[in-house]
This record gives C-alpha cells, sequence and structure tokens, in this order.
C-alpha cells in the first residue's frame, strides 16, 4: 500500500521516528534543553492513514518492544533506527 509520508512514501520496513508526544509515551526523556527526544522505530504495518511502529528501548538491562498505533502525518522517514535507553539518550 502506498502512503504519503511528509511529501515521501512510508511502507512496511521503513525506519521513522516518532512525534514527540508518541515517544514520551514510551520513554520519558528530555534533551539539554528540556525537549522530549523523538524515539525511533521500523514501519510494522501500514492501513490507511495509520501506521504500527515498532520502538526496541533498553530498562533496567533489558530489551523492551513497544508497538506504537500512530497516524502517518506523525511519524517522520529516518534512515536508521536505534535500541533507546535512558543513558545513551543524553
Amino acid at each position: 500500500m502506498d502512503v504519503v509520508v511528509k511529501g515521501e512514501r512510508a511502507v512496511v520496513g521503513d525506519c521513522v521516528l516518532l512525534s514527540c508526544g508518541d515517544s514520551e509515551r514510551i520513554m520519558r526523556v528530555r534533551d539539554m534543553d528540556g525537549c522530549q527526544i523523538r524515539l525511533d522505530g521500523v514501519v510494522k504495518s501500514v492501513e490507511r492513514d495509520w501506521c504500527k511502529v515498532l520502538d526496541q528501548a533498553e530498562e533496567r538491562g533489558r530489551i523492551t518492544y513497544s508497538l506504537m498505533h500512530t497516524r502517518l502525518r506523525d511519524v517522520e522517514l529516518t534512515e536508521r533506527v536505534h535500541v533507546w535507553s535512558k543513558v545513551n539518550a543524553k
């Protein structure tokens, strides 16, 4: 399924940045200016104006996975994904 995201096409397997709000629901991490860091993940499914994005985060030494159901207009394509932890986000 072809879906337009900020002028580019997002498909299953693409790496995307989540919005600040969606990122905060997964892990609350602030940059030096106090702004929420945008987490990234991989698009797992696309349905009309919505997508599911798999995010990986490390908490207490264990990798956790979050599947975020979000609007396509709220994600932005990126080149790669990270495994986030509060340590490497600072």
